[in-house]
């Protein structure tokens, strides 16, 4: 199954980025809308997640980070979660956005949960 890409690494021009200001930015209709007019219309993208200082090559991170998002089943089905939010409040941050974070970062959690129920099978 091909996923669109949601998901990129790219330099910002964000205030607070650091590592050679890279960032994965989030576009909620990559490519656009078709629109019944015939017109196509864009999203807001922003850089969803600014990349660590601590890391020694931030673009490679960048890129392996948003790879992985775009590949994950369970990141394409929260990206078009945002999507569905982003574009039914006008684009505007809102108390539904940070329950996306959470369950962004719950699905995180039970990913890391489940490899190291994995890993303490194979060892025994």
């Amino acid at each position: 199954m091909t996923y669109k890409q949601h998901w990129t690494a790219e330099q910002t021009a964000h205030p607070c980025a650091k590592a050679d200001r890279w960032a994965i930015v989030f576009d909620p209709t990559p490519g656009g809308r078709d629109n019944d007019d015939g017109t196509r219309s864009y999203s807001m993208r922003f850089p969803a997640l600014l990349i660590s200082d601590l890391v020694s090559e931030p673009d490679k991170a960048a890129r392996d980070v948003a790879r992985e998002l775009n590949a994950a089943p369970q990141a394409q089905a929260l990206a078009d979660a945002l999507a569905g939010m982003l574009d039914a409040f006008g684009g505007y941050v809102c108390p539904e956005v940070d329950d996306a974070i959470s369950a962004m970062q719950a699905i995180g959690r039970d990913r890391w949960s489940m490899d190291a129920q994995m890993k303490a099978e194979v060892q025994s």
